[in-house]
Formats: structure tokens, sequence, C-alpha cells
């Protein structure tokens, strides 16, 4: 991922771009710099976890029947590789991007599901609806967000802080890491 947000597509790409004599410097500068945040970022997110909330969130995990995990816009792509990860132990996932869909989880989920709510700074309206109406059915909520205070928060059986900042601007989208 820090490759990628180098600008390069591969290992091999950057390498070969680092080797270039004409753009050797002005190349280092911005991979130490992207990858100094990205260090920073995971520090940052590692602080803010509680070992304790970590502990309950995988119990959750071990007795859903379903697990429901939504992501929109850039997120959803942490929500598809955290999808993967639980299906390759043998879980029953779903991961829901559409916000449609979101407002329909009262269709959805039951007692025995979990939904996993992954935001970046709540921005999404639709994450709260897709969370309330989950809770309305019973439904344990987790939610993982780099915003305190939102109403993602209110809503969550347990909240995990993450921490975002701009790695590499998306002048085009306005997305952070």
């Amino acid at each position: 991922r820090a490759i990628r947000k180098c600008g390069y597509e591969s290992l091999t790409e950057l390498r070969y771009k680092i080797a270039s004599q004409d753009k050797l410097r002005a190349n280092l500068t911005l991979v130490n710099e992207i990858l100094a945040k990205s260090y920073e970022e995971c520090i940052r997110t590692l602080e803010n976890i509680q070992i304790n909330a970590i502990l309950r969130v995988a119990d959750y995990i071990r007795r859903a029947k379903r697990i429901f995990i939504i992501g929109c816009g850039i997120t959803s792509l942490v929500a598809q590789e955290f999808e993967f990860q639980l299906q390759c132990q043998g879980y029953n996932v779903w991961s829901i991007s559409d916000s449609e869909m979101l407002k329909r989880m009262d269709k959805l989920a039951s007692e025995d599901d979990l939904v996993f709510i992954f935001s970046v700074a709540n921005s999404t309206p639709e994450l709260a609806v897709a969370a309330q109406l989950s809770k309305d059915k019973k439904a344990r909520v987790v939610v993982c967000c780099c915003k305190e205070g939102t109403m993602l928060e209110e809503i969550a059986d347990e909240f995990i802080l993450g921490y975002s900042s701009v790695i590499a601007p998306n002048y085009r989208y306005g997305s952070t890491s």
C-alpha cells in the first residue's frame, strides 16, 4: 500500500525509478515522506486500540451466525480485505457498500449477527442508518472509525478508534488513507 501511495505499481518499478539518476533526489524525498506518514498512521492507530475491546470483538466474531461488513467509498476496500480474511477462516461474511442496501439493514440483520462498520470520518449518513437499523434488530454493532464523537460511536457496542491523515493527497476525489 505504501508503494502505491508513492505513485508506483510495484516494488520493481519503485527500484527502477530510484535508480534513475535524474529523479533520484526527488523520488527519495517523496518516498521517505510517504513512508514516514504511513509509519505514523500505523503507530497512532496501534496506540488508540484497546486490547479488551479487540478481545470482545473477536468473541462477537466467533459467536456470530453471519457477519456483515460495511464500508463506503475508499473504505469499501478495507471492508473487502477484512471480508476475505474472515472468509478464509470459514466465517459467513457479507460485504455491503451500496447506500440503498444500508438503508434496508433491518431486512438483513438479526440478533445472531454482527455488523462491522469501517469509516474514516463518518461522512456517509447511511452508515449511521445501517448501524441503528441493525441495533433495532438486536445485532451486535462494531465500528472502526478515525473520528471520535460521531453518531456511529454512540450506536456501537464496540468502537475502535483508528487514525488517518492525508498521506498522498488525492485532489480529484479528496480521499485520505
